[in-house]
């Protein structure tokens, strides 16, 4: 296993290609691995449960900084305008 700066949760491209299913067991137990590429960081394999969490925080991120613009820029909504986003929404 290629180890960055002996960083064990980082693996060269050639090893992750001979060595997938192993290294998908270790992250199905949580683990984010790295995968290099003559040393460089090219991607990460992280559990899918973890990527789910993100997505979630990043949304809930960009709500809040939507809506702190929105009021900076004193943005107002009527009920009916809302109502209306969200069947769109919807669609």
């Amino acid at each position: 296993m290629y180890n960055n700066d002996n960083d064990s949760n980082s693996i060269s491209a050639f090893e992750a290609k001979n060595r997938l299913g192993a290294l998908l067991d270790r992250v199905e137990d949580g683990e984010e691995l790295t995968i290099t590429r003559h040393g460089v960081p090219v991607a990460v394999l992280v559990p899918i449960a973890k990527m789910k969490r993100k997505a979630v925080e990043l949304i809930l991120q960009s709500c809040s900084e939507l809506r702190n613009s929105l009021k900076k820029n004193k943005v107002v909504f009527t009920q009916e305008e809302l109502q209306q986003m969200k069947r769109d929404g919807q669609k």
